[in-house]
This record gives structure tokens, C-alpha cells and sequence, in this order.
């Protein structure tokens, strides 16, 4: 549903620093929304989970 991106959020500052920096890059993007494991993504899932369970089955019934 996006571009993947391998983060590392360890005890090494200069790893932690370069994944911090490319989030900041991600977030700035157009048509960002929100992370999926924050508190607006959370929101956002409960509040439409009928809807995107409905999109993901015609996804996976309508595969060839």
C-alpha cells in the first residue's frame, strides 16, 4: 500500500539518526497521511475498519 522502507531504531545514535531523518523525509511527502502504528493511524483503522475489510476481500475474491 506504499513504499517500503527498512528503518532501524537501535542503541547506535548514527543508525537511529539516518532512520529518524528518512521518517522526517517520508512525513513530508504529499499525500501523507499518518504511520500506521500511531494514534491517528489506530484511529483511522477503527473508524473504517468495515470499509477496508470490504476493499481487501473484493481484492483477494476478484484475483485471477
Amino acid at each position: 500500500m506504499g513504499q517500503n522502507v527498512c528503518l532501524e531504531l537501535r542503541t547506535n545514535k548514527e543508525v537511529s539518526k539516518k532512520s529518524i531523518k528518512q521518517m522526517k523525509n517520508i512525513e513530508n511527502t504529499p499525500g501523507f497521511m499518518f504511520w500506521n502504528s500511531s494514534p491517528e493511524g489506530e484511529d483511522f483503522f477503527k473508524e473504517n475498519w468495515n470499509i477496508i475489510s470490504k476493499c481487501i476481500a473484493n481484492i483477494f475474491i476478484n484475483q485471477k
